[in-house]
């Protein structure tokens, strides 16, 4: 009789053993980044049924399984620009150098000496890396942002809004060697060749009518080969801008700028020799859907520019860098460019508990976990990334000192159980005597 109360005990003082390992894992890992976890759940073995009887008694306890709880971390600020966190479901990828791949919450992150974005045992993280345009490319692979210099980039289209005061008088005949004074207003924007170089084109604007306007782009002729002149000024553009009487923009007639030898207006320098700019000057009611006030306007009120930009810049090298909460890697160049020089990847399962640790703060896929789906944040299930944050452990310390105090009851308890059922035991020994 005692011996079945002595198996169920020794089964109770395993399970509970083993509890307190959990716990114990738990709180060893209350302080490190990314950890989740554990919950061990018990079961009662097989029963037995008693001889005569219609009731059963068990035969002691087991562990049934070990849950991973995924749970989110509280965040921390780290002030570091590669420390990252994400905010909802989804893993940081990581590949060693085998390419064995691997999964983690821990999100601190640096750049080795090869520039490779790592964890702190090497393994690279993986996303989508762009090309010298800012495009991501389809492929996941290593992030590395390698010391870059973006090339220069041609200008190829100028916005140019301008109010022009409708009051103006018309002035004499446009003279390019006179611009100043047969233009009612101009306006000067910088312009970059195929090597970078700068040049400035001065555009005027003369009133020809009541509701017409023609503008010129002039640009000195010392910028360009093809003439012998110096200090002279020379057209490389022109159009005419018709509003109506509201002072919206009625039609933008124009056929850009051109750079080219066979017009003689090359750029000097070695630059390519047929570059041309598109010069847009607004809404124009011409185009279908448009309003004719988002751009440029004839009010009676004083002439002056409202928004001038153009798409060409310098080369630059790469100076600094940012992570948004899409993953994008932004760089920033020593010409004011931004682009974009990659994206973190998320993968998200659709079992989390059946992935398998395997230290470092790292998991593994199992056929348990299903396959792997990888994301770009904030996309399908994956979530959110905060740069310069970290997530810490989900171990809820007060939590785990209540199941501390039940484990070890549970293992004095049997332990207490063994040694009643020893002193029966004895007895029974004792009635041969």
């Amino acid at each position: 009789m005692g011996f079945s109360a002595l198996f169920s005990a020794v089964s109770g003082l395993d399970s509970n053993g083993k509890a307190l390992s959990v716990i114990g894992d738990n709180i060893a890992n209350a302080n490190t980044v990314g950890f989740k976890s554990s919950r061990i759940n018990f079961m009662d073995l097989l029963s037995q049924r008693l001889l005569g009887l219609s009731s059963t008694t068990g035969i002691g306890s087991a562990v049934q399984s070990i849950d991973q709880l995924h749970s989110q971390g509280t965040f921390a600020s780290s002030a570091v620009g590669t420390d990252l966190a994400i905010d909802g479901e989804g893993f940081f990828i990581l590949r060693d150098g085998s390419g064995a791949q691997y999964y983690t919450r821990a999100g601190q992150f640096r750049f080795d000496q090869d520039r490779y974005l790592v964890n702190p045992t090497g393994y690279r993280v993986q996303g989508y890396l762009a090309d010298q345009s800012g495009q991501l490319l389809s492929t996941v692979s290593d992030l590395q942002l390698s010391d870059r210099t973006l090339p220069a980039h041609p200008t190829e289209e100028i916005e140019l809004y301008a109010n022009l005061d409708a009051s103006e008088a018309v002035p004499a005949a446009f003279d390019i060697d006179d611009a100043d004074n047969t233009a009612n207003f101009s306006s000067g924007i910088t312009v970059y060749d195929s090597l970078g170089n700068s040049h400035l084109v001065n555009v005027y604007f003369r009133k020809e009518a009541d509701n017409s306007w023609e503008w010129h782009a002039v640009i000195d002729e010392d910028e360009v080969t093809g003439t012998s002149a110096t200090g002279d000024l020379l057209e490389v553009g022109t159009g005419t801008l018709t509003f109506n009487t509201d002072g919206s923009l009625q039609d933008d007639s124009n056929s850009g700028l051109s750079f080219s030898d066979s017009s003689g207006t090359q750029f000097d320098g070695g630059a390519a020799d047929d570059q041309t700019v598109a010069i847009n000057f607004g809404d124009e009611l011409a185009t279908s859907g448009n309003t004719g006030l988002l751009g440029s306007t004839q009010f009676a009120r004083v002439s002056s520019v409202t928004f001038q930009s153009q798409d060409g810049y310098t080369a630059g090298a790469l100076e600094s860098f940012s992570i948004d909460s899409d993953g994008m890697i932004n760089g920033s160049f020593t010409n004011g460019t931004v682009q974009v020089l990659g994206q973190i990847a998320l993968a998200t399962f659709q079992n989390t508990n059946g992935l398998q640790r395997a230290g470092g703060n790292v998991w593994v896929a199992t056929g348990d976990s299903g396959p792997v789906a990888v994301n770009e944040p904030n996309s399908g299930r994956a979530g959110t990334i905060f740069s310069g944050m970290l997530e810490g452990s989900n171990v809820d310390l007060a939590t785990e000192f209540v199941n501390l105090i039940q484990a070890q009851r549970g293992f004095q308890a049997n332990a207490r159980t063994i040694s009643v059922n020893d002193q029966l035991l004895q007895e029974v020994v004792n009635i041969v005597r």
